[in-house]
């Protein structure tokens, strides 16, 4: 339990860095940039996300999606620049997203499901 409740405050910690709205884009479908970020948040065609690096050197290593609860909803292994992952069969509510990066950065995102 006090392991759940350190990986929330962590990743709660590394998310509420700055933001960069999504809204004055040339791209409608990027949903979440974060400043100084690697990687894209975009909506895919079907229901679900579309992860991509910026740098085509950098991998994604691990995908990992968590509750707000803290507990782990999917992990997935892509080992690639860019990923797809489907939020179809998650339950409505917020989720945070970890990827571990090939140059051993770890971003984090947060997404509702509605």
């Amino acid at each position: 339990m006090k392991k759940s409740l350190l990986l929330i405050a962590g990743i709660l910690l590394f998310s509420s860095t700055e933001k960069v709205s999504a809204m004055g884009n040339d791209n409608p479908r990027i949903v979440y940039l974060q400043k100084n970020s690697i990687l894209v948040l975009k909506m895919s065609n079907r229901e679900g996300y579309i992860i991509q690096s910026a740098d085509s050197n950098t991998k994604i290593i691990s995908l990992q999606v968590f509750s707000i609860l803290g507990s782990q909803v999917n992990i997935s292994y892509p080992n690639s620049s860019s990923t797809e992952f489907y939020t179809d069969k998650f339950r409505p509510g917020r989720y945070m997203i970890q990827a571990i990066l090939s140059n051993g950065k770890k971003e984090v995102f947060q997404i509702i499901r509605s």
